[in-house]
């Protein structure tokens, strides 16, 4: 059921069963593990994007040194 309904059905004097609460809970636990992945992810990201810039520098490096200085 969307949010807006079974709030609806709430307020209506519906309630909700135990099972319709603990789905909700276990949706609201996965809606929070997902956005805590997801800043984890978008960090990493940045952190090592200037790591990944330099590693790539340096084996652009090696390997025109490798080529004898030609590119």
């Amino acid at each position: 059921m969307k949010r807006h309904y079974m709030d609806a059905l709430h307020v209506a004097g519906g309630g909700f069963t135990s099972h319709e609460r603990k789905l909700r809970k276990a949706i609201r636990q996965l809606i929070k593990a997902s956005d805590t992945l997801t800043a984890a992810i978008e960090g990493a990201t940045e952190q090592f994007d200037a790591e990944k810039g330099a590693l790539m520098d340096a084996t652009s490096a090696a390997e025109k040194a490798l080529k004898g200085g030609k590119r």
